[in-house]
């Protein structure tokens, strides 16, 4: 008998995670919780900070910027629009794209829309510096 369980990991674009893991730790609105196969169903709403992932043999921690967590006994989906892989992303590659982004503001007559998502990134990027190492 197994005790792992399913986590998916979505945003508009794409489909961040799906895998088999073993437990999960979500930041919710009243605080850390962690879910384990056979945890009862429940939404909850996510708060800004550090996802932890955990399979039998390694970590994953992602940043997510707000979201929702649909949990059920054997599967946890994370909606977010924001969301980054903390062990792919360190301080320095974020404020390279937050300098990329900038220098996209400044070079190129964006319209007025897209202006205003390349400066919505900008600031959950900015955002996510307080919780990357």
């Amino acid at each position: 008998m197994t005790n792992s369980f399913l986590v998916k990991i979505i945003t508009p674009s794409q489909e961040s995670l799906y895998e088999e893991v073993t437990l999960a730790n979500l930041h919710g609105e009243e605080g850390v919780f962690g879910v384990m196969k056979g945890h009862s169903d429940l939404v909850a709403n996510l708060t800004s900070g550090i996802i932890t992932i955990s399979q039998r043999d390694k970590t994953i921690k992602y940043y997510v910027d707000n979201g929702v967590a649909n949990v059920t006994a054997d599967k946890v989906e994370i909606l977010s629009d924001f969301i980054l892989n903390s062990s792919k992303n360190d301080k320095n590659s974020i404020n390279q794209k937050i300098a990329d982004f900038k220098n996209r503001l400044q070079n190129h007559q964006e319209g007025e829309t897209k202006h205003a998502l390349i400066s919505s990134q900008i600031k959950k990027y900015q955002k996510s510096l307080n919780y990357i190492k």
